[in-house]
């Protein structure tokens, strides 16, 4: 009985873990921060900063998944609204960022990702 308790509370602890660092950033400052000091250089530098600060650490450097799943062909799977929307609002332990991105900075993700 022990040792499934034991073994409950680490799989608990693992995920609270592995949720813990999606959205997470080696870098400190707010969203906002660490968009101004991306590269000026359009929509596209601003959705690549914002998925290096948001995404990487679940989705990986080359979309290839890890904690999360892989989003390579993504558009073939969701719509770009569908996209949006899991962005946005989250879903099964993929947390939502609808309080800390603007819907502006979500659609420019949504097209960063498809076009990669």
């Amino acid at each position: 009985m022990k040792r499934k308790l034991w073994t409950a509370a680490a799989l608990i602890a693992a995920f609270g873990l592995g949720l813990a660092a999606c959205g997470g950033s080696d870098k400190g400052g707010t969203p906002r921060e660490q968009e101004d000091a991306a590269p000026a250089d359009g929509a596209a530098a601003q959705a690549e900063a914002i998925y290096k600060a948001h995404c990487l650490s679940c989705h990986g450097a080359d979309l290839g998944g890890g904690f999360g799943p892989e989003l390579k062909n993504v558009e073939q799977r969701l719509s770009a609204d569908e996209q949006f929307a899991v962005i946005k609002e989250g879903r099964a332990q993929m947390p939502a960022f609808g309080g800390r991105l603007s819907d502006e900075e979500i659609r420019a993700l949504v097209e960063w990702v498809s076009a990669q």
